[in-house]
Order: structure tokens, then sequence, then C-alpha cells
């Protein structure tokens, strides 16, 4: 059986088609032309050479840093232009000295850059080398750079947040009777010991050294503050130190005596 079929017309496309391809063509060329335009923008937003930073400003209370040794450090890592300059490299320097605390950089178009710094608030003399801020931080300066005037805080490390804690409470106690808390000591065995001054005059500003032990701390002391006024309070100056290791009372140390064990 002969079968027969209708011949195929090849056709090459509808002019509908041909609009349909030629616009595909033209927004692929746009396409193309807009991704080598956006490439040449970026290497150019790149190039230091653009857009250099030409101004730092230095924001924040500053009493330990000169605003002028901040916006040195910046300007040694502010090497790139606006867009490419490192502002995570800038801040890690700024916090490589130790009074720097918390440290922001930012742009501002088109040509600056806003350092703000937070310092640190020191609190007391960490041992005879560093600083210990409010929070607990301890930090090292130079010891020319440390504030006079401090109380002393002397521990293992570790026990920073408990010499603080101690610190204040002690500082709140003694602070009625007209005495400052002037050194505070732990020792490895976990004995505390302090030191007190009354800055009125007399010879008490030689300050008396009070041992309290390992144990009940918070009753040992009170017993002492609640004798204090008509005890020691009224030979400040011929009373070197006061030894609280004793179940229900203490031991007065005459300034010539031998120091408490």
């Amino acid at each position: 059986m002969l079968s027969l079929r209708r011949p195929q017309n090849r056709r090459l496309g509808t002019p509908s088609m041909w609009r349909r391809r030629g616009l595909i063509w033209l927004a692929t060329a746009g396409v193309v032309a807009a991704m080598t335009g956006t490439f040449a923008a970026v290497r150019w937003l790149d190039d230091p050479k653009h857009l250099p930073i030409r101004e730092v400003r230095i924001n924040g209370e500053l009493r330990h840093l000169s605003p002028a040794h901040v916006q040195q450090a910046v300007l040694a890592e502010a090497t790139g232009g606006f867009f490419s300059v490192d502002v995570d490299r800038i801040r890690t320097a700024v916090l490589a000295n130790p009074w720097v605390r918390e440290v922001s950089v930012r742009r501002v178009w088109p040509d600056t850059l806003v350092v703000t710094v937070s310092e640190q608030h020191p609190l007391a003399y960490w041992g005879a080398a560093a600083l210990i801020s409010a929070g607990g931080v301890v930090f090292r300066p130079t010891p020319e750079q440390f504030p006079p005037g401090l109380p002393l805080l002397n521990g293992p490390e570790g026990a920073q947040v408990s010499l603080l804690n101690r610190y204040r409470q002690l500082q709140a106690w003694f602070a009625p009777l007209g005495l400052r808390v002037q050194q505070v000591d732990l020792n490895s065995r976990r004995s505390w010991r302090f030191t007190v001054v009354n800055d009125q005059g007399g010879g008490g500003k030689a300050g008396i050294e009070i041992v309290v032990g390992r144990t009940d701390f918070d009753a040992r002391v009170q017993r002492l503050i609640t004798a204090w006024p008509r005890t020691v309070g009224a030979r400040e100056g011929e009373i070197a130190g006061v030894d609280l290791r004793y179940t229900n009372g203490f031991a007065v140390r005459p300034r010539r005596a031998p120091p408490l064990g």
C-alpha cells in the first residue's frame, strides 16, 4: 500500500520570531556591557589613587590618650581610598593601645574617616605592673602612664572580680568612719588582708593593716567596725595593724612591733 505524505515546509521563521530573537540579543549585549562597565567601575573605586582619605576625625572623651596619637595610628593603616580602606584593620590598630576600651570606625563621604574611641577607666592598680578597670579588665600601659593615688589590689590571676567586689564592699563599710581602703590582698591560700588610711591627718596617714584570714570575712570585719570608734579609732596614730583571726575579738599591733603573720 502506498502512503502519501505532505512535504514539510522549512521556514526560517516569522517576522515576529526574528523580532523576539533580536530583542534577546540586544538584552544580552546590554547585560554584558553593563557588567563590563560595573567591573571597570569597581576597579576604579578600588584604586587607592582615587578618592583618597584626606581627613581623620577623632571623637570621644579622652583623658589618657591624645587625639594626635590615635590619629597617627589611623593614618598608618588608612592606605586605601574611600571604598577600599580597611576599617577593620584600622580598628585593630587603635585597639592595640592598652588605654582603648572600644573603638568604631566609619566612612563619611567623600574623603573622611570618623573614629570614636572609648577609654579604659582605671579603678585600681593590679599588682605592680598593671591597672584594673571598674569592669574587672586588666590592662597594661607603661608605668609612667599610671594615674596617681589609686588603691592597690593584689591577688592571683582570675581573682580580679573577687578583689574588686571586696574593695567596693570594704570602702562602703569604712567610709562612714572617715577611712579609705588603700590596699586589698588575697594570697594563694585565699587568705584576706587589707589596709585602711585616714586622710584627715594624724599618724593614721601611714595606714593600718588588717588581717582577716580565710573564713568569716563579713562577721570579723563587722566586729572591728563596731568596736573601731572606742578602740582602734581612738589610737590610730599608735596602731600599725589589727589581727581579726580570733573567735570573739582581735589583736592590735603597735607601730614598732613586728608585722602580723
